[in-house]
């Protein structure tokens, strides 16, 4: 599938609504221009809850490179929806926030390449959501693993924004990717939505803020909302570099007493980890 460019109050290459079971394998979508899921928009807004859970989506030995959009080259909006991706790729496209915006998925991503996307200025106010420039991640429960994003740009998480959602990264690579806040990871958190990140890499990312990590509530201005459990366990975090000079993994308001504290409900531990970087606080 490739070169249509649409206006921007269109959809992309491949839209579907209200599916059961759809399935995309050994595909090519490039040099797809449209406002949202240039390449693949997925949506449920029948509520019907109960079809929404028992829908499957899988993604599998894919090529998403070359397309332009405001959000989501994929685009997912799913209520429990069951997801798999596999060796699928994503490069060289332009969004505003988030090359695969994957909202309401229950499942798993592996062998994931998300490299060289960049980021591109247009943007409705207060479009949502407001990061991850390779990957972003929005009330899902999501297991990543044995995947890498590497050199993408954006506001706010430059490779991977995870908000208010359950996530496990296992032997990911987060490598040279740039964001104003949290250069690497930027993770909006809850009491209900632990994030464990274990066996990862998180070397030359860069920010204004945060180079590799910024962790902070999930209601954006730290209250209603406690912190929920962050972990890393096994990671490597290396050569971060943020222009504050101050704090390359996490922003300084959600610490209260001790360095593992992050608020009355939540905690963010570091379990045999390598912090190689010079300034980390």
């Amino acid at each position: 599938f490739g070169d249509y460019h649409g206006d921007r109050t269109n959809k992309g290459c491949i839209f579907a609504k209200g599916f059961l079971d759809f399935s995309l394998t050994n595909c090519t979508i490039c040099n797809y221009c449209t406002k949202y899921g240039a390449a693949m928009y997925f949506q449920y807004t029948d509520g019907n809850v109960d079809l929404g859970t028992r829908a499957k989506l899988a993604v599998k030995n894919c090529n998403f490179s070359g397309n332009t959009c405001e959000r989501g080259v994929l685009w997912i909006n799913g209520k429990k929806l069951k997801f798999e991706m596999t060796d699928t790729t994503f490069s060289a496209n332009t969004v505003y926030s988030g090359v695969a915006v994957l909202g309401g998925v229950v499942g798993t991503a592996e062998n994931i390449s998300v490299k060289d996307n960049c980021h591109v200025a247009f943007a409705e106010k207060n479009s949502f959501p407001q990061g991850g420039g390779g990957l972003a991640l929005v009330n899902s429960e999501l297991l990543l693993k044995k995947s890498t994003i590497d050199g993408n740009e954006t506001v706010r998480g430059g490779g991977l924004l995870i908000t208010n959602s359950k996530v496990m990264l296992d032997s990911c690579n987060i490598l040279n990717n740039h964001a104003q806040m949290g250069g690497g990871i930027l993770i909006e958190s809850s009491e209900t939505t632990p994030v464990y990140i274990t066996n990862c890499m998180i070397s030359g990312n860069s920010a204004k803020q945060e180079g590799a990590v910024w962790v902070h509530p999930a209601d954006q201005i730290g209250i209603g909302v406690p912190n929920g459990i962050v972990e890393f366990s096994f990671c490597t975090f290396e050569n971060n570099t943020s222009e504050d000079e101050e704090h390359l993994v996490f922003h300084p308001v959600i610490f209260e007493n001790v360095d593992t504290t992050v608020g009355h409900d939540g905690s963010i531990d570091f379990l045999a980890c390598r912090i190689l970087d010079d300034k980390v606080s």
